[in-house]
């Protein structure tokens, strides 16, 4: 019997899955079971049609492509980057738990969370260009976050203060892959 929680939060509802094994229930188990709801559509502007956002057929399909670059021989090298941004955020913790100050936990793991993002899609590249798109990245993850926690955000269209940097942060990003995409071409196959 897999367990769970249900919380109300205002009109909606929310499920907790706690244990790996009522993740694995969702995913892979009975995934035609569970969809994911009204609150993704906020998140599409970012992830578009992807494994994040796609439901039923397509999410199978989108699931089936990427598992290999999920397999434990391919997420190894990430490992040290991943083990030393903890420590970072947790010497930080030290410190302010050494002047008794308290930590702001979810922003705490958002920044990390999206400082992992930034360095795992864009690596250590120093350009400018690279510099600017993880930028972006951090301010439209930010921005999508918002949407997905408020009772009613405001739609896409109407030209907000959150709607216009995350259209820029977009634009951006869509620049630097395109960019980097057509370096890519330039170059050829790989040797």
């Amino acid at each position: 019997m897999v367990r769970w929680s249900r919380c109300r939060w205002g009109p909606c509802g929310r499920i907790s899955w706690p244990h790996p094994t009522h993740i694995q229930h969702v995913l892979q188990d009975q995934p035609n079971q569970y969809h994911k709801g009204a609150s993704v559509a906020r998140i599409q502007p970012l992830f578009g049609a992807g494994l994040t956002t796609s439901e039923d057929a397509l999410w199978r399909r989108q699931r089936q492509l990427m598992q290999p670059l999920f397999q434990w021989p391919r997420l190894l090298p990430w490992t040290a980057v991943i083990a030393e941004a903890t420590a970072a955020m947790l010497g930080r913790w030290g410190a302010l738990a050494v002047r008794g100050q308290p930590v702001e936990l979810a922003t705490a793991l958002r920044q990390l969370t999206a400082g992992l993002m930034r360095q795992i899609l864009f690596g250590p590249d120093a350009r400018r260009e690279a510099q600017a798109a993880g930028h972006a990245l951090m301010q439209a993850v930010g921005q999508l976050d918002r949407r997905v926690w408020a009772m009613l955000p405001a739609p896409l269209w109407l030209p907000t203060r959150g709607n216009r940097q995350l259209q820029q942060a977009l634009h951006t990003l869509y620049a630097y892959v395109d960019c980097c995409l057509a370096e890519h071409s330039r170059q050829g196959p790989a040797a």
